[in-house]
């Protein structure tokens, strides 16, 4: 944790930021997260919460 982390979406978005936290799903906290879609910055956050999405196929 403390380390800088980019998580990239099904959908295409990307986040990059300081890793927070995270639990066993791999749900994630990231601080100073940016947002990116298509390489391109689309907005700055201060703290945002990632949740796994689980589909049963």
């Amino acid at each position: 944790m403390g380390r800088l982390v980019s998580v990239k979406l099904h959908n295409g978005s990307e986040y990059v930021g300081v890793l927070a936290t995270f639990d066993g799903l791999m749900n994630v906290v990231l601080q100073q997260a940016e947002e990116f879609e298509n390489s391109e910055l689309k907005n700055k956050y201060g703290e945002i919460f990632i949740r796994v999405s689980i589909e049963n196929v």
